[in-house]
């Protein structure tokens, strides 16, 4: 567990430090909306950030979640309306102890460098045609909040 909160630790620190700024033109990012869902209170932003380095990073920040808990992530093929398959299991969003919200965050690179998830480019990313949900835990399914991504968000 603490080698999870260290691994989130520094990858949002990693997120939050990119920006669009004209010193960084290599690093840009992408945001997407979840909404609430069930009356879970639970709702967030996905931002799919791309370095430096071409690694891609998929980050979900969760607003309303609990302290200690571990919440699934998924990205799901089609959109909401059409309510695909998994595609991709997400590293779980967790709020740990004092903090204000559940971070999961998901490297994707676009070669197998042996050290990331998934292999898929940013642009791959942006461009899914897919959505994400997330559930309330590993062993009750119920959707707390979801939102879609790529094409079917524009």
């Amino acid at each position: 567990m603490k080698k999870l909160v260290l691994f989130l630790t520094i990858t949002i620190a990693f997120c939050y430090s990119c920006n669009n700024d004209d010193d960084e033109p290599n690093v840009i990012k992408q945001e997407f909306v979840l909404e609430e869902v069930n009356n879970s209170g639970i709702k967030g932003l996905v931002s799919i950030v791309k370095s430096a380095t071409d690694y891609t990073f998929f980050t979900i920040i969760l607003e309303g979640t609990s302290s200690g808990n571990l919440y699934p992530t998924h990205i799901y093929n089609d959109s909401l309306t059409d309510d695909g398959n998994i595609a991709f299991s997400l590293s779980e969003a967790y709020r740990r102890e004092g903090d204000k919200v559940a971070i999961s965050s998901t490297p994707f690179s676009p070669i197998d460098k042996g050290d990331s998830f998934f292999v898929m480019t940013y642009d791959e990313l942006i461009n899914f045609d897919g959505h994400v949900k997330i559930l309330k835990s590993e062993s009750d399914p119920t959707v707390v909040a979801q939102g879609n991504i790529g094409i079917n968000a524009q």
